[in-house]
């Protein structure tokens, strides 16, 4: 199975570092990995590069640089981007842990009818303040095969290319637009499967992206 890894990004310079050391530390990294940035003023498309070419992996991820994008339109954009069929989904502001995307795929391999994969996705609650966030607006944990995981949730998932496109891609907004797709998937009716032992961190404050995040979830 070849994988895509596509994460949008904007104004991520203090997470962006953090998020690529844990993908190319993954035990099984993904084939390619395409950050979108939706027009950064911070520098974050700079760090990334440079990041990448301090370690020679400028070949294995890029970036693509939007003057402007939302988080949907940034991840419709890297998934017209990718070369292969599978897609997994990250966002800035968060640590995969090493076995994540092995993790998923071994689920995703189980049965070839299997369209989208979940996993789970964590707080990283460090400080008092953190943890109040998280007690506030994080989702209880809830038993999925046979395990304890927080999901449904886009920043831990592989979905087939021909999902996107059977649901006509990410709302082009600036928050939600995963709900909603998860959401269409569903109504679809295409097979989901769970992998709770595929698990991301994500700060609940200190990235842009996670700020977003949870003032929905």
């Amino acid at each position: 199975m070849k994988v895509s890894l596509v994460v949008p990004v904007k104004n991520e310079a203090d997470s962006i570092a953090c998020l690529m050391s844990s993908v190319a530390g993954q035990t099984r990294r993904p084939d390619e990995m395409i950050v979108v940035d939706g027009g950064s003023e911070d520098g974050t498309p700079e760090i990334a590069e440079e990041w990448l070419k301090r370690r020679s992996l400028s070949g294995w991820a890029r970036v693509v640089r939007v003057d402007e994008a939302t988080p949907g339109k940034g991840r419709n954009i890297g998934v017209a981007e990718a070369r292969y069929e599978w897609i997994a989904f990250t966002d800035a502001g968060i640590r995969v842990e090493e076995p994540w995307l092995e993790r998923l795929i071994e689920v995703a391999e189980r049965d070839d009818q299997i369209d989208v994969v979940y996993g789970s996705c964590e707080p990283a609650a460090e400080t008092f303040f953190e943890r109040c966030v998280a007690l506030t607006y994080v989702a209880p944990k809830q038993l999925r095969e046979d395990r304890w995981m927080r999901g449904p949730a886009i920043p831990s998932s592989l979905i087939r290319r021909e999902v996107w496109e059977g649901v006509g891609g990410f709302p082009d907004l600036r928050a939600a637009e995963d709900l909603i797709f998860m959401e269409a998937v569903e109504r679809k009716g295409y097979k989901i499967a769970w992998a709770p032992r595929a698990v991301v961190w994500w700060r609940s404050c200190g990235s842009r992206a996670t700020r977003r995040r949870s003032r929905w979830w």
